[in-house]
């Protein structure tokens, strides 16, 4: 309802403007043509009908761009994310307080608004304070599977930070966000971003895609 009430009130400016138009470059018209005569056939006037369908082509793609905005609306997602494996990691190095650490190839699986059909594969690194317990972790991750109808792959760039039990490394809870930055297949095009939650017993996502 709100984009066509949007829709109707821009053709109904748009005319006025056109008409306001219209009748300016008409009277320009005439007078410019009144001192000379033999100016019409080919000169001013002679343009006026391709000036007044410029401008109706201008207000037929501005009335029609409120629907565009409304058909690119994103897709909502929600669900879970469960850990399968923590993939290839090197050997932890201490500097200070922080505990660094680098994985590659772990793997996850979403259910819900993204539905895996592979494990999506992700890349690791993270800071673990031993003080505090304060965890910093980024990484890149592909998925594979489908949102809606549209099946393919997705690649995104996440990060994420947790409060955690300093002596024994437990998630307290966690919270980031991930970014989509690539696509293919049925999801070629793709794009959008969405909230991670963590608690101890597991994460969860939500947000937007744009298919």
């Amino acid at each position: 309802m709100t984009s066509i009430s949007t829709r109707r009130r821009l053709q109904l400016a748009m005319a006025a403007v056109l008409q306001r138009f219209s009748s300016a470059l008409v009277e320009a018209g005439r007078v410019l043509t009144a001192g000379a005569p033999g100016l019409a056939p080919t000169g001013f006037t002679m343009r006026l009908p391709v000036i007044r369908s410029a401008v109706i082509a201008a207000a037929a793609a501005i009335a029609v761009a409120p629907q565009a905005s409304a058909q690119a609306a994103g897709v909502p997602i929600a669900g879970t994310i469960t850990a399968v494996a923590d993939g290839a990691c090197t050997p932890p190095t201490l500097s200070g307080p922080l505990l660094s650490w680098q994985c590659a190839g772990g793997t996850e699986n979403y259910e819900g608004g993204l539905a895996s059909t592979a494990d999506a594969v992700f890349d690791v690194s993270g800071t673990f304070n031993t003080r505090s317990g304060a965890t910093r972790t980024r990484g890149t991750q592909t998925f594979t599977g489908c949102v809606q109808d549209a099946c393919g792959t997705l690649e995104w760039r996440w990060r994420v930070t947790f409060s955690t039990d300093p002596e024994t490394a437990t998630v307290i809870r966690g919270q980031g966000q991930a970014r989509i930055t690539g696509s293919g297949g049925g999801l070629a095009g793709a794009r959008g971003s969405f909230t991670i939650k963590c608690l101890p017993e597991g994460c969860t996502y939500s947000g937007l895609v744009f298919l």
